[in-house]
This record gives C-alpha cells, structure tokens and sequence, in this order.
C-alpha cells in the first residue's frame, strides 16, 4: 500500500533561517610564518606578512571558528549534529567545505581512522539514533538511502555505479521534478541496512574520485564531491506488517536528506603551474566556485534592496543542484577552511569576503515536529495505557473465598452391596451423608453470605458509576473548554514564536546592518579625520612656507632698498658735483686774465651739496631701460640744430599731456626754450617720475633738469688783440696754458648705450 503523500507546507510552517558560516584554521608548524590570527571564538584576522607591504588586512566574524588543533569531534558536535538531528526531524541540510586548495577540506568532510569526519560521524548519528527507536512499540519504519557523486569539469558523474573496464561513466543529466525536487537522472540510489554496509558503499565510491598531485597539494581533489544521505519514515500495522494509508492527522511520514558537499579548492595557475588537463580541470573549478559565490551575492542584494535580480543557479551544475535550499528548503551551512601560510594571504582574502557575503543571506525552512518528541508523546500514551489496564485488574480482581467452606464434605466412598444387612459399609454411608448434609448448610450460609456481600459492592460500584457518570457529564464540557483554550494556547504559542523568531531574525539582521553602518560610518570619520589632518598639515606648511617666503621678500627688499637708495645718493651726489662742474666750466664765455703771481691749481673734486635729493625707490616700478618716457613738447619747440640730443627710448611726444597719457607711462620729460643774450637758444629738460596716488589718482615728482645752449663761435671768439699791445710773458702765457689745461683735464663723455652724460678727469686715468 502506498503512503499518504505529505502535504505540501504553507507560508505559515515557514520561518526565516540564515546562513550559518563556520571557520576553522588549518593546523601548521609553529616555525611557519602566518597572516590568519584566531582572535576569539567568532573573529579572525587577516593581516599581511612582514615580507608583504600592503594594508588590505580584514578582520572576518563567523557563527564560530576554530583554532588550529581543534579535535573533530567538537568540529563536528558544533556543526553537523545539528543538521543531523534535523533530518531526523524531516528537514534537510546542506552542508559546504569551502576554501583554497590545501586548507584542509577533504580532512573535514572525510577525516582519518582515528580521527573520522563528518560523513562517518554523520552515518553512525543516523544509524544509532534509528535503531534506538524502532522498537516493536512505535510504529515506524525507517530506510536509509545514499547517493554519491561529483561534478568533474562540469559534468554529472555517478560514483556509486558499477565500473567495469570497459565501460565509462557516464555522464548524468540534472532534471528538475515538483516532486522530487532537483536530482541526478539514472543515478544509483543505494539503500543500506547498517553502518557498516554504509561506509563500506561510501568507500567504493571514494575510489572512484579524481584526485590529483599539484605543486601545493599531494591529493588535490579535482572535482566537487556530493554525498547525500536520505531518511525515509512511514507508519505501519505492527499485526500485519501493512503500511497505513489513511492514517491519522497527527500521525506523519518523511523523506529528509542530508547533503555533504565537498567542494574543491580554488587555486591559480601561476601558482600551481597547471598545464594541459590540469589547467582545464582548474578552470572549471574556479568558474563554477565563480558561480556560487555571484549567485551568494545577488541572493544578498536582493534581500538587501528588495528587488527581483536573476540568480544564475543554471550557469553551473553545483548551483543548480541546490538552488531549492537558497529559496525553499533552507538549512544551509558553510564550514570556511583556512590555511594560515603566510603564502597564502590573497586567497585568503578572497575566501573571508565570500564568507561575509554569505553570512548575510536569509533562507526560508519549514517547520517539522522533532522525532524525538514524537516518541516520546507515543510512549506517555501506552504508559497511560497501562495504566488504565492495571487499575482495571485492580477493580476486577477475584474476591477471596473460603475454600474448606464450600467443599461438600468427604467424598462418597465407591462401594458394593451385595446385602442389606451389611452392618459395616451402610452405617459409614450413613455417618458421610450425614457429614455431607451439614457441609450443605455451612455452604448455603457461605452463599448467602457471598450473595449479600456482591449485592453490596455491586451497589457501590453502581453508586461510584452514577456519581462518575454526573461528574463526567459537568466535567466534559469543562474538558471540551480547556481543551479550545490549550488549542488556543498552542497557537498562539506557535504564533508568539514564529513572532519571536522573526524578531529574533529582524533583530540579527539590524545587528549586522547597524555593524556595518558603524564599520561604514568609523570608516568615514576615519577618512574624514584622515583628510583633516592631511588639510592641516597642508595649510600649516603652506603658511611656514609662505611666512618664508614673506620674511625672506622682505629682507630682500629691505636690503635692495637699503643698496638702492645708497646708490641713489651716491649718483645724486656724483652727478650734483658733475653738473656743478660742467655748469662752471660751460659759463665761462672768455679766458681768464694770466697773472705772473698766479699759483697752479688741483684739479676740481667732486663735491658733495647739501642740496641734492633723493628718489624715493619705492615708487620705481622697473629698471630704467624699460621705463616709457612721455616727451611733453609745446608747439613753438624748435630744433636747436646741437649735437648733443636728449636719448630716450620708448617716448610718446605729446603737445598737451592729459590723464590717460600719464597712466600710461613711468617717466615725464618736458622741454623748455628760451632765447639768451646774443641771440643763444637755451633749451631746459626737465625730468620727471610719474607714479600713481593712493586716492588712483595721478601725480608727477620732478627729479631734475638738462640744459643745452646753442650759440655762434664769433660771439665766443672774445676782444681782438690790437698791435700796438705788447705781448704777455712767457710766464704769463704759460700760467693761462697751465690754467686751462688743468681746466681741460675736466671732460663731459657721453658713452654709447648710457642713458645719460657724465664728467671725467683725464689725470686720473
């Protein structure tokens, strides 16, 4: 007979379950240098090694991480005895070793002879719990079924098949069924019996596994391995041995599984040196681990944002075979296997930022009545039974009766007569009817005694029924309330802790939503002060800077002003005394009159005057070569016709200057004539510097002046000397030579590309 078939759960047998991810470090020598650091039993830290400059360290917390040394059992304890007490609840599992290659995986999942794994762990869990419960009073039977296969480059492959030398594997097709779910085509499902005959099948197929040897791991797995387990439970007629079809609403059957995945690990070819199939085999791992962990990620986001994204579950067979534990099923875990080596920093990386991503993912599950309860509600029932039974007999029990008091008498002694006058044999007939006679008596009062007494407990009993009767009559509707008030109670029992659970699940996520903000919102401050502090210090060398650039402006133009203006005096004074001396030597028209007493004179000195005044340097924006000169020159100006002309370079002429033409330039020359005795045309230059006022106005500072005088040589040539005049001494003659010789030594020189003339003295060359 067919079972039942199990109704299909509703949103509310569903509760949110996240993903629980596991770490644990792989064991290495002390001497070995690390970058994965146990710091307690949820955090780990991945920092760089000594010999690596980088700052890409992680800190990465787990459901619970084990440090190197930890024993199996309590790897197993922690991790797969939930799952596999869960399957014998009727829910599934879905357990995956993740990590790169020689972290320690395959010791996880399979383990040693002295130190098993999870899957012998698992099958001896399941085996011993079963047969713990199927006695003759319970009412079930259970079956026990495994499959075990792998994915090898992207294809199914059957490891419990059988093999022969001629023949391949086959490759198996993956089908989706709304029935079964999704499952391996024609692939060998074994029902095993014992635990013996289970790792026995789990042997043979392990033999048939690919693995290889790379440069970072002697037994590389190649492919991705998966063993799954199935428990099967159903009711069943213990009298006949028949399966029950119609059985009761409390009473339920199961098919749970429990799948152990171990995946292989990733590895790089550079690091590997993978040539030929081994690159391809690599690459096919890497891509479907590539797969899993986008399709972890879209899973977060969606849950994240609320959006529809596509999951690509059918990019790769690993992901398509469980697609059904990320959105219906739940119940999955990850079990992060890390390999301290300090080599092996960048991987690791890797591995800790998938496992955060999938921390983050919520799976839905539902809800099943624990095995274990079960029994025991069924076993307080059959006690109560018994119970019932053993009060029965107590009120049923046979009353206690007096034997000796209903027995008749001696019995009649089995006699012949063979006269009537025998005087032995009839008087003793006689003596035992008589005896039997009286015997008769004591029984009717032993029957009377016994009737009054059932008659009295039969009153009782009948009283106690009537009175059990009246108290069932008002009790049943008092039963019947609290019965709908328990029912009411269960619910919203069951109610209140789905509640709790989705509190409890909405609180984990704010956890870790308000964990990450904070990591967020630390790190900002941290950028934030970061920049601060590097603005900071910008702006305060900037300010050191320019403070020395300003000191060291300043004292270099304090000390060129301080060389200007002593320069400036210097050239003032020089070209005062110059002029003083041109002014001297050009105002005398005549000779002088020689005297024989006449005592030769020194050659002129510069002398400095009182009078002279100085620039104000501060005004002069520019060298004087490229000063621009306005040449303020009237109408009437005539051209003297001399040989000496003012050089200016850079000049505007103008006849009437105005504002704008003084804006535009640095320097100011006006020229002056005036007409002399003997008709002499003097012309006057005036200079001057032209700088602007504080109010923007504009304003002209005369510095000095140049005069040219043009005049005939005869009017120079003085009075003719008449005959009748003698002629002056030698000595007379050679006192004016000696004067104007002395006075000669004095000379104006205009050089070439000097922008103005000065005086020299011939004597001192």
């Amino acid at each position: 007979m067919r079972p039942k078939r199990v109704k299909t759960p509703s949103s509310s047998d569903l509760e949110m379950e996240p993903v629980e991810v596991f770490a644990r470090i792989k064991t290495v020598s002390p001497a070995e240098s690390t970058c994965v650091e146990y710091v307690d039993e949820q955090t780990v830290d991945c920092k760089p090694p000594s010999d690596v400059i980088s700052d890409k360290g992680s800190r990465a917390t787990f459901t619970k991480v084990f440090d190197q040394g930890a024993a199996q059992s309590a790897v197993y304890d922690e991790i797969c005895r939930p799952m596999v007490k869960r399957l014998l609840k009727g829910n599934s599992g879905l357990l995956f070793n993740y990590g790169v290659t020689s972290s320690g995986k395959t010791y996880t999942m399979t383990g040693s002879p002295n130190q098993p794994g999870f899957l012998p762990r698992a099958m001896e869990m399941i085996f011993s719990s079963i047969d713990g419960h199927q006695t003759k009073d319970d009412g079930f039977q259970y079956a026990v079924f495994m499959t075990y296969c792998d994915i090898y480059n992207e294809s199914l492959y059957d490891l419990l098949a059988p093999q022969s030398r001629t023949r391949k594997q086959e490759k198996l097709r993956i089908r989706d069924d709304p029935e079964r779910g999704v499952y391996g085509h024609n692939i060998t499902v074994k029902e095993v019996r014992s635990l013996d005959e289970a790792i026995r099948e789990y042997e043979r197929g392990l033999k048939q596994r690919r693995m290889a040897e790379t440069s970072l791991n002697m037994t590389s797995s190649r492919s991705h391995a998966i063993m799954s387990l199935h428990v099967v439970r159903i009711p069943y007629d213990r009298n006949t041995g028949d399966v029950f079809e119609d059985q009761a609403e409390d009473v339920t059957n199961f098919s749970s599984s429990l799948h152990l995945v171990d995946l292989a690990g990733s590895e790089r070819q550079k690091r590997t040196n993978a040539q030929g199939e081994k690159l391809r085999e690599a690459g096919n791992i890497n891509n479907s681990l590539m797969t899993l962990r986008r399709c972890i990620d879209i899973l977060r986001q969606n849950q994240r944002t609320g959006s529809r994204g596509n999951v690509p579950y059918r990019s790769s067979k690993i992901t398509h075979m469980f697609r059904n534990f990320f959105e219906i099923l739940g119940g999955v875990k990850l079990v992060i296997c890390l390999n301290p080596a300090a080599s092996e920093f960048n991987e690791n990386l890797d591995v800790l930022n998938f496992a955060e991503a999938a921390q983050a993912i919520v799976c839905k599950r539902e809800i099943k009545e624990d095995i274990q309860e079960d029994f025991e509600a069924r076993e307080k029932d059959a006690a109560m039974a018994r119970a019932k039974k053993n009060k029965r007999k107590t009120i049923f029990q046979p009353w206690e009766v007096n034997e000796d008091a209903l027995a008749h008498g001696p019995p009649l002694p089995c006699i012949e007569l063979f006269n009537v006058d025998d005087n032995e044999m009839i008087p003793q007939m006689i003596e035992i009817i008589r005896q039997r006679v009286e015997r008769r008596e004591v029984i009717s009062e032993e029957t009377d005694r016994l009737t009054y007494t059932f008659r009295k407990k039969l009153h009782h009993f009948e009283r106690e029924n009537v009175d059990a009767l009246g108290k069932l009559r008002i009790l049943e509707p008092q039963i019947e309330k609290v019965e709908g008030e328990n029912d009411r109670l269960m619910k919203d029992n069951r109610r209140l802790e789905k509640k709790n659970r989705a509190l409890m699940e909405a609180q984990r996520v704010y956890e870790l939503d308000k964990k990450e903000a904070e990591a967020d919102l630390q790190a900002m401050s941290n950028k934030l002060e970061n920049e601060s502090r590097s603005k900071r210090q910008i702006e305060a060398q900037a300010k050191r800077k320019v403070e020395d650039e300003r000191r060291k402006i300043n004292f270099e133009t304090s000390r060129k002003l301080r060389e200007a203006e002593e320069s400036s005096k210097n050239k003032l004074n020089l070209n005062e005394a110059k002029m003083h001396q041109l002014r001297d030597i050009l105002s005398k028209n005549s000779p002088r009159t020689p005297t024989a007493s006449r005592t030769p004179r020194t050659a002129a000195t510069p002398v400095s005057s009182s009078r002279v005044t100085t620039d104000h340097l501060a005004h002069k924006r520019r060298s004087k070569s490229a000063d621009k000169w306005l040449a303020h020159t009237p109408k009437e100006t005539i051209d003297p016709g001399t040989v000496l002309q003012p050089k200016v370079l850079a000049k505007k002429n103008v006849h009437i200057p105005s504002v704008g033409d003084l804006r535009a330039v640095d320097q100011y020359l006006l020229t002056h004539q005036e007409l002399g005795n003997g008709n002499q045309v003097k012309t006057t230059l005036v200079k001057g510097e032209v700088f602007g006022t504080r109010t923007g106005g504009t304003q002209v500072r005369f510095t000095g002046k140049e005069k040219l005088t043009s005049s005939s040589p005869s009017e120079s040539r003085g009075v003719k000397r008449r005959s009748n005049e003698e002629p002056e001494s030698l000595e007379s003659a050679s006192s004016a030579f000696t004067d104007i010789a002395a006075r000669c030594d004095l000379a104006v020189v205009h050089e070439k590309g000097a922008s103005s003339a000065h005086i020299t003295n011939s004597n001192n060359k």
